[in-house]
C-alpha cells in the first residue's frame, strides 16, 4: 500500500537505479494516503518514467491513479484495473459529495495534469463503494485514454468474466502479501 513513505523509498530506488525507464504494476492494490500518493505520482512523471500493467498484474484504488503518472502507459488485456469512490469512516464518501465541493479539485487538477478526462475521476466516483473495486473492461480502459497505445486483445471479456476473475486475483495477491509481512 502507498503511504507517506512511498516518496521517499521511491526516490531512495531511483537514486540507487538511475536507469530505471520504467515502472512494472505486477501488484499494486492502492494507497492509505492520497496526497503522498499524488505527490509519489507526479514524481513518476517528472521522471518521465512509463508504466506497464503485464498479464498477471493488478492495480486498483491509488495504485490506478498511479498508473496514470506514466509517459507511457501500456495494460495487457487480462491485467486487472480496479477503481472506486474514495472515503472512509472519518471522512465524507466522495460520491456522495456535492459535485462542485472544492475536495474534488485535488483529483480533478491531478487528471488534468496527466492527460486524462476528467470524466474519469466522476466516473470512479460512481464505479463501486470505497470498499468494493470495479475492475475495468478493456472499452472502459480505452474510453478514459488510460494507455498510449492500443489494448491488443484477441478475447472479449465479459464484465461479469472480469469482476470474479480480479476480484480471486487481488484476494489471492493480498493474501500472499500479508503472509510475507
Amino acid at each position: 500500500m502507498i503511504d507517506a513513505r512511498a516518496l521517499n523509498a521511491f526516490d531512495e530506488a531511483v537514486e540507487a537505479n538511475p536507469n530505471v525507464k520504467q515502472l512494472i504494476f505486477d501488484f499494486v492494490p492502492g494507497s492509505v494516503d492520497d496526497e503522498s500518493n499524488l505527490l509519489l505520482a507526479r514524481r513518476v512523471r517528472e521522471l518521465e518514467l512509463s508504466t506497464i500493467i503485464p498479464e498477471s498484474g493488478l492495480t486498483a484504488s491509488g495504485g490506478t491513479d498511479l498508473f496514470l503518472a506514466g509517459i507511457e502507459r501500456s495494460i495487457s488485456s487480462s491485467a486487472c484495473v480496479g477503481v472506486h469512490t474514495w472515503g472512509d469512516e472519518s471522512v465524507e464518501i466522495g460520491s456522495e459529495v456535492r459535485k462542485d465541493h472544492p475536495i474534488h479539485q485535488m483529483y480533478l487538477e491531478y487528471y488534468r495534469e496527466m492527460g486524462i478526462p476528467t470524466s474519469f475521476y466522476w466516473f470512479t466516483l460512481d464505479a463501486a463503494g470505497p470498499d468494493d473495486s470495479h475492475w475495468m473492461s478493456v472499452g472502459e480502459i480505452e474510453s478514459y485514454r488510460m494507455t498510449t497505445e492500443a489494448i491488443e486483445s484477441s478475447e472479449v471479456e465479459t464484465q461479469a468474466e472480469r469482476q470474479p476473475r480480479c476480484e480471486t486475483r487481488f484476494d489471492r495477491s493480498f493474501g500472499q502479501l500479508l503472509t510475507r509481512e
